[in-house]
C-alpha cells in the first residue's frame, strides 16, 4: 500500500496534464505513464482513480491492436480486483461482523460497477482480440450484465456459424454453452436442459456442455428438491471423467466443490455425518494440493464451506497456514540478514 502511495505521487504530476491535454499522439511515453499510474492506483488500494484512468485513456487511444493491448490489461487488473473483492464477499458472509460485510459489499459493488464501465467501454472498439471478446463475455454474464454479454456471445456465435478463422474452432463450444447459461440465469430451467442435451447428444464429451448441464440442475435443484439427485450425478459423472486426467482443467477444482456441497446438502438432509465427512476429505485433498485453485473465489468458496462442515479442522488448517507463513518469513529475514553481514 506504501509503495502504491508514493508511485502515485511521482507519477501524477506526470499523468494529470496529459488526461487534460488529451494527446494527439498516443507514443510510448504516454502509455507507459498511463500504465504505471493504473498499476500504481491499484496498489494504492483506490481502483475508481485506476478506472477512471483507464477511461480517460481510452477517450483519445486510436482503436488499434497495440493500444488495445494496453486497454485490455487495464481492464484484467481490475477483473483480478473484482474477483478478490467476490472472494471477500463470500468469507464476510459467514461471519457476524456487520460493518464489515457492509464494507465489503461496498466494495464488491463498486469494483463491480467500474469493470462493467470499462468492458462496456471496450465493446465500441472493434480491433479487440476474440479470445478477449470472449473474456469480456463471461465477465459481463458473472456480473449480472447480460445486456452486455448476450450481444457479444451471438455476434461471436453468427461469426463462427459463417467460418470466420478469427473465432477459433475450441471456442465455440464454450461460447454455446454460456449462451445456454444465460437462458440459466434467466430462471428457464427446463429450456436451458432442453438445449444442453441436444449438444450433448451429439457432443457427449465435451466438457463445456457437461459443466452447464451441472450447474442448470444445480439450479433447478435450489428451487426443486426433485432434481437434487440428477445434479448429484451430474457432477458425480464429472469427476469421474476428469479425475484419469493427468492435468485437470481449472473446471475441475469447481466438479469437486459441487460435488463436496452435495454430499454436504444430503448430509443435512439425512442425517448422516459421514457424508460431510467425506465432502470434506475432498476439499481439504485439493486446497492442499492446489492451494489457488482456479482462483480467490474458489478458495473463498471452499473455504466457507470446510467452516460449515468442519469448523474446527478448518480453524487448525489456517493455524498451521500461518505458522508455516511466519516460519518462512523468519528464515527469509535470516537468510537476508547473513547475506548482509557477509
Amino acid at each position: 500500500m506504501g509503495n502504491g502511495a508514493k508511485a502515485v505521487e511521482l507519477l501524477e504530476p506526470h499523468l494529470t496534464p496529459l488526461i487534460a491535454k488529451k494527446p494527439a499522439e498516443v507514443d510510448n511515453l504516454v502509455l507507459r505513464t498511463f500504465l504505471a499510474s493504473v498499476r500504481a492506483y491499484m496498489a494504492a488500494g483506490d481502483p475508481k482513480k485506476a478506472a477512471d484512468t483507464a477511461l480517460a485513456l481510452m477517450e483519445f487511444a486510436p482503436d488499434q491492436p497495440q493500444f488495445n493491448r494496453i486497454l485490455v490489461n487495464f481492464m484484467m487488473l481490475m477483473q483480478l480486483e473484482w474477483q478478490k473483492a467476490s472472494a471477500a464477499e463470500i468469507e464476510a458472509r459467514g461471519g457476524n461482523d456487520l460493518s464489515a460485510k457492509d464494507a465489503v459489499d461496498a466494495r464488491l459493488k463498486t469494483t463491480g460497477e467500474l469493470l462493467s464501465q470499462l468492458i462496456e467501454k471496450l465493446l465500441a472498439r472493434q480491433q479487440i482480440d476474440v479470445k478477449v471478446q470472449l473474456s469480456m463475455a463471461r465477465t459481463a454474464r458473472d456480473l449480472g450484465r447480460r445486456d452486455l454479454a448476450e450481444p457479444l456471445y451471438k455476434m461471436l456465435l453468427d461469426k463462427a456459424d459463417q467460418g470466420d478463422p478469427a473465432v477459433p474452432a475450441k471456442a465455440i463450444p464454450a461460447i454455446r454453452s454460456d449462451l445456454i447459461g444465460i437462458v440459466r440465469a434467466k430462471g428457464d430451467y427446463q429450456a436451458a436442459l432442453e438445449q444442453v442435451d441436444k449438444l450433448l447428444e451429439a457432443n457427449p464429451n465435451v466438457l463445456e456442455f457437461m459443466m452447464e448441464r451441472g450447474r442448470i440442475l444445480q439450479a433447478w435443484a435450489e428451487k426443486d428438491e426433485s432434481k437434487f439427485q440428477r445434479a448429484v450425478q451430474q457432477w458425480v459423472d464429472i469427476r469421474s471423467k476428469l479425475q484419469s486426467q493427468r492435468v485437470k482443467p481449472p473446471e475441475y477444482f469447481e466438479v469437486n466443490y459441487n460435488a463436496a456441497l452435495c454430499l454436504y446438502i444430503d448430509s443435512q438432509k439425512s442425517k448422516d455425518p459421514k457424508k460431510a465427512q467425506d465432502a470434506a476429505k475432498v476439499l481439504n485433498a485439493l486446497i492442499f494440493m492446489s492451494p489457488q485453485l482456479n482462483g480467490p473465489k474458489m478458495v473463498a468458496q471452499y473455504n466457507e464451506l470446510l467452516k460449515k462442515i468442519d469448523p474446527e479442522g478448518y480453524k487448525m488448517r489456517v493455524e498451521a497456514e500461518k505458522k508455516k507463513a511466519r516460519e518462512q518469513k523468519e528464515k527469509a529475514n535470516t537468510a537476508a540478514k547473513a547475506t548482509a553481514q557477509n
